[in-house]
């Protein structure tokens, strides 16, 4: 679906805003909050969030207890988001899932975030589609993943309400998130 600026006007003229998520989601919320996601053009890093929250929670279950150790939110949100795409027992026999038990063994300090760095990569290989073949969508999904792996809970997630289309793919959200992570520890 496709918005002119005369109805994004109109709609807003009745009190319903207008977001963008890119690649194709679009976001209509009125003034009491309630919401409806159009994602018949596609969904971004906000919708995928947006809907599947009961989902990576179950996600999320199925896999914690092969986790070792305390891991941060950001780190169980970016496990909960790949594990509902390629399943748990894919996860569970994966090079990445040992990555991480690994990382929990190491004490805090640099040795471990060259480990955690090391880790995160393996987040990457998981972007060929169900043809088989490659996908810069689950590439930038993937990217999107790593980077919150690597983002501590206290660093505050960069969230672009009202992108416009082609300004908020799960690239550039990867970006925002460790560009935002760079500013927290210079800071």
């Amino acid at each position: 679906m496709s918005l002119t600026s005369e109805q994004i006007a109109a709609l807003e003229a009745r009190g319903i805003t207008v977001e963008f998520d890119p690649p194709g989601g679009i976001i209509f919320r009125d003034q009491q909050g309630n919401q409806i996601y159009d994602f018949s053009g596609g969904m971004g890093p906000q919708g995928v969030l947006y809907f599947t929250e009961q989902t990576l929670n179950e996600s999320y279950e199925s896999v914690k207890s092969w986790i070792v150790g305390d891991i941060t939110d950001n780190q169980a949100l970016a496990i909960a988001n790949l594990v509902t795409f390629i399943g748990a027992e894919n996860f569970i026999n994966s090079d990445l899932l040992f990555g991480i038990n690994d990382i929990m063994k190491q004490p805090a300090g640099p040795s471990r975030d060259v480990f955690m760095e090391f880790t995160s990569r393996m987040f990457l290989p998981w972007h060929i589609d169900s043809n088989g073949a490659e996908s810069q969508y689950l590439l930038g999904m993937r990217e999107w993943e790593r980077q919150l792996f690597l983002t501590p809970d206290e660093v505050p997630l960069p969230v672009r309400p009202n992108a416009s289309p082609g300004d908020n793919s799960f690239f550039q959200a990867a970006e925002q998130i460790r560009l935002a992570r760079e500013e927290y520890f210079a800071g």
